[in-house]
């Protein structure tokens, strides 16, 4: 991976370096085509909103030969078990408790080749990009945004604008991949436009550092912590096995501004806990959109991840869905210059993968509804000795609507986790006669 000004002529630009524009890069790179990746920030960034690696994408990373140097390089050890818990606060009581929830364990598996992990998006990108390293086919260049194209029957010229020197450069390429996210250029470039839900909360992330906050809890160790209370309903967890970790308030109303709160305070209410913490970075604010693109391309442009496809963060589906999108797109492109794909092949992107993100969006707008601000009534928080009795009525209340709806979650396990059984709360797992019925749809969703 060479670091220079952009060449003059490539067969692929990509315009983004997030896990999109890197899968896509890797995926040409790997099939022999030249690619050039422009990025207009510096990637660094201590914020991730992703943190899920489904069983999908590491089965992507194992076939680049990087899956165990992600394993490596996480900040949480492989047996740290994926539990998610649902608590009044962090001193308890336990709601709920959902083991192994994003088939993190290592153990071999005969449903996938590799097990997810949770990791952070940013240790992710450093994983990618140190793997482009070693192809000398592909170069990659910072604080460089697209500002213009120009399309012919044989080409594209891109016309690049330097953020800190504001100098000009163009570059030629076969194709062009829009991986820019939600506020894709290459997508206004193309004419395309957003269709869908937009935006009814705020929300907003937080990256805190604690090093003491492990021993003051009785929850045990999880990588979600689902705490529900009228103080400050949110999704919590670590970052890593020391110190850090993230905080996640949902469905603030629209008219407050993140940036006025108070968020230590939020967080010991949130929490129960009066504990030190210093926030790490800034307050990381978003809107939960549902929206898709009425197109995914214009002859040789095509967009990929969020630039054509936008939904709320539940489900861990954002960035998977986005490095499924630059796999699928890589090898058709590469398909199609090499000569053994036929004239066609490129127009199945778009017909393959708008039903799986029309699907994704559903399952995430559903996740989203049952945030835990949706939990909140009073009957179920009591304190003392009627809480335990409370928690378990609260679990079996999940558990049923869990058999009751099976169909239609495990139809949401094979879109996210690509290919598994599911397994439900309390330790259960669905009886054979249910099993049968959710067959066809334990599908591979590439």
């Amino acid at each position: 991976m060479a670091v220079t000004s952009p060449k003059e002529e490539t067969e692929v630009l990509i315009v983004g370096s997030g896990p999109v524009g890197l899968a896509s890069a890797i995926e040409l790179g790997h099939r022999g085509i030249r690619c050039t990746v422009v990025e207009q920030h510096e990637r660094v960034g201590q914020n991730p909103r992703a943190k899920t690696t489904n069983v999908r994408t590491r089965e992507h990373l194992r076939r680049w030969g990087i899956a165990d140097a992600l394993r490596k390089a996480s900040t949480l050890p492989a047996e740290y078990p994926s539990n998610i818990v649902f608590a009044t606060s962090m001193k308890g009581p336990v709601l709920a408790r959902i083991e192994n929830a994003f088939y993190c364990w290592p153990e071999r598996n005969d449903l996938y080749s590799e097990s997810g992990q949770w990791v952070p998006q940013y240790l992710i990108e450093e994983v990618m990009r140190g793997h482009l390293a070693g192809f000398s086919n592909v170069s990659f260049h910072f604080n460089q945004r697209l500002s213009a194209v120009k399309q012919c029957e044989h080409a594209v010229k891109a016309t690049l604008v330097h953020t800190e020197t504001g100098e000009e450069s163009t570059i030629a390429s076969k194709y062009l991949i829009g991986a820019d996210g939600g506020r894709s250029t290459v997508r206004k470039l193309i004419g395309a436009t957003m269709t869908g839900r937009p935006a009814e909360y705020r929300n907003f992330n937080v990256v805190l550092r604690a090093p003491k906050l492990a021993a003051m809890h009785p929850l045990g160790p999880a990588i979600q912590y689902w705490l529900v209370n009228d103080e400050a309903p949110c999704l919590f967890g670590p970052m890593d096995g020391v110190d850090r970790w993230y905080f996640m308030a949902t469905k603030i109303d629209k008219s407050l501004d993140p940036e006025s709160v108070d968020v230590c305070d939020m967080i010991r209410r949130s929490t129960g806990i009066d504990f030190e913490m210093e926030i790490v970075g800034s307050v990381d604010p978003w809107l939960a959109h549902s929206l898709i693109a009425d197109r995914y391309s214009d002859r040789r442009l095509f967009l990929a991840g969020d630039a054509c496809h936008l939904h709320v963060p539940f489900g861990g589906f954002g960035m998977n869905m986005g490095i499924a999108d630059g796999v699928d797109l890589g090898w058709k492109m590469a398909a199609t210059l090499q000569g053994w794909g036929g004239p066609h092949l490129l127009a199945t992107y778009e017909l393959e993968r708008r039903p799986v993100h029309l699907r994704v969006l559903n399952e995430a707008n559903l996740n989203y509804v049952k945030v835990a601000n949706q939990f909140i009534k009073r009957v179920w928080m009591p304190r003392g000795p009627k809480a335990t009795r409370c928690g378990k009525r609260w679990e079996r209340r999940l558990w049923k609507r869990r058999h009751a709806n099976s169909k239609r979650w495990a139809s949401f396990s094979a879109t996210a986790m690509k290919t598994h059984r599911p397994s439900f709360p309390m330790g259960r797992s669905l009886p054979r006669s249910i099993l049968k019925t959710m067959c066809p749809l334990l599908i591979r969703v590439a």
